[in-house]
């Protein structure tokens, strides 16, 4: 590699990252009552996805804190059942089995402004002809 590559890409590229990735892994096992299923599971994405692994754990923890334990173990336990070993497909599990509760609030809007440029809001500019401006660039 010369050096202009090193500048560009920094010296951080060749750091060993499967300690990391395993901390994330341990933190989605962690969540789970069924940590058989789960080690499974992660490992299933680990072969699968060995390039994304860190991508699929993230997702995985998205999830988990989103919903409860029991909901997520009912997600892990039909995608191992189906044999769905993709993070986005525990997801879509997830968010179809339990989906999340959305409060139906009425929301005031206040309106911006003084009175005088609550007035100008309803002017109408004036048109011009695209005949005008035409002519222009035809002359030009």
């Amino acid at each position: 590699m010369n050096i202009a590559a090193t500048s560009l890409y920094g010296s951080g590229t060749n750091r060993d990252k499967s300690a990391s990735i395993q901390k994330l892994s341990d933190q989605v096992q962690g969540q789970f009552t069924d940590k058989s299923g789960s080690e499974v599971f992660i490992a299933k994405l680990r072969e699968r996805y060995p390039r994304y692994i860190r991508d699929q754990l993230t997702v995985m923890l998205n999830c988990l804190a989103k919903y409860t334990r029991q909901d997520c173990d009912k997600a892990l336990d039909l995608c191992l059942s189906k044999g769905l070993f993709s993070a986005t497909d525990f997801k879509s599990i997830l968010s179809q089995v339990t989906p999340i509760i959305e409060i139906n609030e009425e929301v005031e809007i206040k309106p911006l402004g003084t009175p005088q440029t609550k007035l100008m809001v309803n002017i109408k500019p004036n048109r011009s002809d695209i005949d005008v401006y035409q002519n222009l660039f035809k002359n030009n």
